[in-house]
């Protein structure tokens, strides 16, 4: 007859076998840790984009809304307004947010943004030569630039918009 409570050498786990576990296991939890804090990370970065995005929506939108023949005048880097503004959707959580407003009257754009279309008619003269026509602009290309330092660095927006008197 056997002995039926006899513990034989291979029955259970050794020191070796449990410390190899403990160890894939102290692993597995580490990468699973650092996925979740950059996911967590991410979010909030895309929180902040899409804060960013409506302030310059927002900014586009006063614009539009402002008396068309004196937007440079009004929103210029020498204008009443200015062309810099603060983001006050961002500020509350971020030392620093920033947004900048910049006006394209060079119809040939030679040294401009390559995503605006250039070179267009903007004072409607029938060509797309004029090196100025902040003037007697009819088309007027804006870009609303938001830079801010958020949860993933050094961030920002640009939304591009071309604005024209409405009649």
């Amino acid at each position: 007859m056997r002995n039926a409570n006899r513990i034989t050498p291979e029955a259970g786990f050794t020191v070796l076998e449990a410390a190899v576990s403990l160890t894939v296991l102290a692993v597995a939890l580490c990468a699973l840790w650092g996925t979740l804090v950059y996911c967590s990370r991410a979010n909030r970065a895309s929180e902040e984009k899409k804060q960013a995005l409506n302030a310059a929506q927002a900014k586009v939108e006063e614009l539009k809304s402002a008396q068309f023949d004196t937007l440079i005048a009004e929103f210029g880097p020498s204008g009443n307004v200015g062309n810099r503004f603060g983001v006050p959707t961002l500020d509350a959580d971020l030392s620093v947010a920033e947004g900048e407003i910049s006006f394209y009257t060079d119809e040939t754009n030679a040294v401009g943004d390559p995503y605006m279309g250039f070179p267009l008619d903007l004072n409607g003269d029938g060509d797309n030569a004029d090196k100025d026509v902040s003037g007697g602009f009819q088309l007027l290309p804006v870009l609303v630039t938001i830079r801010w330092e958020g949860a993933l660095g050094d961030q920002r927006v640009d939304l591009r918009s071309i604005l024209r008197e409405e009649n």
